[in-house]
């Protein structure tokens, strides 16, 4: 298991060397690779899975409502 999580980083850190950032008309950023050949499978679930726990601890911070209803 320590061997396959090594690959997978090993593998990780080769495709994110690839990718590359351009800008759009509309000012946005693009993250792609050089050809449609490469994949960045990994760098968008590194990205996917930051993004979700950003927010996630965003969440934390913020004062929480209690559900309510009829049954409360």
């Amino acid at each position: 298991e320590v061997d396959d999580a090594d690959a997978e980083i090993s593998m990780f850190l080769q495709e994110i060397q690839n990718v590359v950032v351009t800008t759009t008309k509309a000012g946005r950023m693009h993250w792609d690779t050089p050809t449609k050949k490469q994949k960045k499978d990994r760098y968008s679930a590194v990205l996917i899975g930051h993004s979700i726990a950003a927010k996630y601890i965003h969440e934390l911070d913020k004062p929480m409502m209690l559900a309510g209803g009829f049954w409360v």
